[in-house]
């Protein structure tokens, strides 16, 4: 069975909205088959097969009427039996040297217009008169070398470089056995030749743009044989560095790792962790398409059971098959929620702060209760302080009579003899001091009350005993 190499292509700007084969090998006498299919749901009118190289159509599957193939392969071509008007393939069959080069279906869709994708056959086990790249890769800003040569020595009298598209064919440059190097002034500024020879010839293109990308022809003009052809396509991708991205997690095992890559066409974007025992599990991706044509691809993944070690992970960008662009990440940058809704990685750090703040706090409080109950004991204090200071005299007098009621209250036998000894020599004064003054009689006969109210209080005491 025979082998058959698929690739994906463009073609023009439109053409990431088309995927196709870009090549597919086949041998003489066999059959090829041709596949397009529309990545978006568009209203499509028709479906045309077309030969770049001469503008011969080969079919077309039309919305109101249905598939038709050309009179001038009626045997040679067919749809096969799911062709669509979203996806499309036909079968070239009992392939011939003449049937080999690039093909293109066309979505003629309304209101859009047309979207284009390319598929070039190519036929081993014949060996062709002019060797080139099937296809050529680069990047944009970049340069992109094409080259042609003859397997056979034949009389060249001019090699020619055109760029074919479905609208036009462009001269890009001329060398001539006569006159030399020539390129087309639309071209001088990026093309210039590299190797200007009559059998094996080469132009550079430089800082390329996204319009640079399509078809290029080489022709050697030859004499007897005429023009010996090949073509070779050109793809320029955009490609920007990726961006790697680890998010925070509710477990302290686990990590959320998404990366984000863009370019033109949609990059492939591919999630990688170097420690050889874990693994990405739940992937998911997402694709949005920016107004200037570009792709942002998102790949999003779980990382667990790295049990906080320090696993580093990466992320690699790729277009078609060109050179991947790698990032990298260590995982001790992320941030993990742990049960108790601190950070886990850096939970201990919110935790201790958060616990310096309680301390703070309670001895601010500690300090304050302390405050009010010194100041409590000093304003009590000086309450007492102030009530100490009160006149001693109204102390006194209020002290005197609960001792002398004491006193009064328990007289000795002694005491009582005391007393009536006072009583008779405070009469005799009394008597000696009649002819004082009047106010010395005043202040006597109070003194005497005062004896008798004694007396009184003494005798109802000694009674009582």
């Amino acid at each position: 069975m025979l082998q058959m190499y698929i690739f994906i292509g463009l073609f023009k700007g439109l053409t990431a909205l088309v995927q196709t084969q870009q090549t597919v090998m086949a041998a003489v006498g066999e059959e090829a088959h041709l596949n397009c299919q529309l990545m978006q749901n568009k209203d499509v009118v028709q479906v045309t097969w077309q030969k770049p190289e001469g503008e011969k159509t080969l079919a077309t599957s039309s919305k109101p009427f249905g598939p038709r193939v050309n009179p001038d392969f009626i045997d040679k071509v067919e749809f096969t039996k799911d062709a669509g008007l979203q996806n499309n393939s036909i079968v070239i069959r009992n392939l011939t040297e003449q049937d080999e080069g690039c093909y293109q279906c066309l979505f003629n869709s309304y209101p859009d217009g047309a979207f284009i994708g390319v598929t070039c056959i190519k036929l081993y086990g014949l060996t062709a008169l002019v060797q080139t790249q099937q296809t050529v890769l680069a990047a944009v800003g970049d340069e992109a070398c094409l080259n042609c040569q003859l397997s056979q020595s034949k009389d060249v009298l001019q090699v020619t470089w055109q760029k074919v598209s479905p609208e036009k064919e462009e001269n890009v440059a001329t060398f001539n056995r006569y006159f030399g190097p020539r390129v087309n002034p639309d071209f001088i500024d990026n093309v210039e030749f590299r190797d200007a020879g009559l059998q094996n010839n080469s132009i550079v293109i430089r800082n390329l743009t996204d319009q640079d990308k399509g078809y290029y022809r080489c022709l050697f003009n030859t004499y007897p044989d005429g023009a010996l052809t090949a073509i070779t396509c050109l793809q320029v991708y955009e490609l920007h560095e990726p961006i790697l991205h680890v998010r925070e997690s509710n477990s302290s095992e686990e990590a959320v790792v998404s990366c984000s890559a863009t370019g033109r066409p949609a990059p492939t974007v591919t999630l990688r962790v170097l420690q050889q025992d874990l693994h990405f599990s739940n992937y998911s991706s997402v694709s949005v398409t920016n107004t200037n044509g570009t792709v942002a691809v998102t790949t999003t993944a779980v990382l667990s059971g790295f049990r906080g070690n320090s696993p580093e992970v990466g992320c690699a960008a790729r277009v078609l098959s060109g050179p991947h662009i790698e990032v990298f990440m260590m995982i001790p940058e992320v941030k993990q929620l742990s049960a108790d809704g601190f950070n886990d990685k850096s939970g201990s750090k919110d935790r201790d702060r958060n616990f310096t703040w309680i301390i703070v706090l309670s001895v601010v409080v500690a300090f304050g209760c302390v405050c009010v109950a010194v100041i409590t004991f000093l304003l009590k204090r000086n309450h007492q302080n102030s009530l100490s200071h009160r006149d001693p005299e109204e102390i006194n007098t209020t002290q005197k009579p609960a001792e002398l009621i004491l006193e009064t209250k328990t007289p000795s036998m002694q005491q009582e003899n005391k007393i009536r000894q006072r009583r008779t020599s405070s009469r005799n004064k009394s008597n000696n001091s009649e002819s004082l003054s009047p106010t010395g009689s005043c202040l006597q006969s109070l003194f005497d009350h005062n004896e008798t109210f004694s007396d009184t209080e003494s005798s109802k005491t000694v009674e009582t005993k």
